[in-house]
């Protein structure tokens, strides 16, 4: 009995009652503000491009909303739904799009993205090098490029077809537009999303020289966005980085083509009226396809030579 009695006035002073509930209360807090930082990081990365988007004809080479809400679904998950759906919303209000078909473009981000992200979530084998093996590169390629942008072009068109006529190669350009910004968006920030929580190297050799070369085009290019030769400038630079990815490894691979790709967008959606009149929309659509093989090309680059330092 007093051993009983000993249990019940002493042990209940070593033990508190509510510690559990504050626990938990501080954790939901904890959630809630990740989840309204990420909500309110996603708002601005994906308005901000939107809203510097052309949605003029003929179709710009890239279309990196659909590229940023797949990223996005495939590093948070259902956490990333109410940051595109705002983002994306107002950028295509603000831009004149009409209601009916800023929703549809918003079906196609949204659901091109998460589609895309659920069929790829088992692909790659490891987090760190996403795209360092080629086999599982091939499969990602294949899934997005068949599934998640034929979806996500088919309702564009679809939305376009309400209002006007559409061309074959407008649908062409459609296709490979999304699948760029999937490519460039994904080969980019999933590669680089780890860099800092893991003990990867960008580059094990100096790569001083190839950050102020960048720099320094991208300024040169800021000021000539407007001026058609720097298309020559730009291709230079796409074969360049294609060496100096073979040099200098997978990540500054990936960063050299995000850098270019948008280099190359904003190029093409200054000029775009200027090719088009020159060229034709069947040329046109080569520009499309170049950056496309572009971003493969990079890719497949940063792949073999981690295959080097392997053997």
């Amino acid at each position: 009995m007093e051993q009983k009695a000993y249990l019940k006035t002493h042990i209940p002073q070593f033990i508190r009652v509510n510690t559990n509930k504050k626990y938990w209360i501080v954790y939901e807090l904890i959630k809630l503000r990740r989840f309204f930082v990420q909500t309110l990081m996603i708002f601005i990365f994906q308005y901000l491009i939107i809203s510097n988007l052309s949605f003029s004809f003929p179709i710009s080479p890239m279309y990196p909303p659909i590229g940023v809400a797949f990223v996005m679904f495939y590093l948070l998950g259902n956490n990333a739904i109410l940051g595109l759906l705002l983002g994306g919303l107002l950028g295509y209000l603000l831009k004149g799009l009409p209601v009916q078909l800023a929703l549809l473009y918003l079906i196609a981000d949204i659901g091109g993205g998460y589609l895309g992200s659920l069929l790829s979530q088992r692909i790659f084998s490891s987090d760190i090098r996403p795209f360092a093996n080629l086999q599982e590169v091939f499969v990602f390629l294949k899934i997005n490029a068949f599934i998640t942008c034929f979806f996500s072009a088919l309702v564009r068109i679809g939305a376009i077809c309400l209002k006007q006529n559409i061309s074959f190669y407008d649908c062409l350009d459609l296709w490979i537009a999304d699948l760029n910004g999937v490519l460039t968006m994904s080969g980019f920030l999933l590669s680089w999303a780890y860099v800092p929580f893991s003990r990867e190297k960008i580059s094990e050799k100096p790569a001083t020289v190839v950050v102020v070369v960048v720099i320094i085009f991208t300024l040169f290019s800021a000021f000539f966005m407007k001026n058609a030769a720097l298309a020559y400038l730009i291709a230079g630079a796409m074969i360049s980085s294609i060496c100096i990815s073979y040099y200098y490894g997978y990540l500054i691979a990936t960063g050299l083509l995000f850098i270019i790709s948008a280099i190359y967008l904003s190029h093409f959606m200054a000029l775009k009226q200027q090719y088009m009149h020159c060229f034709g929309l069947e040329i046109y659509t080569l520009f499309p396809i170049l950056l496309f093989v572009f971003s493969v090309g990079i890719l497949y680059t940063g792949h073999y030579r981690i295959q080097l330092k392997r053997i």
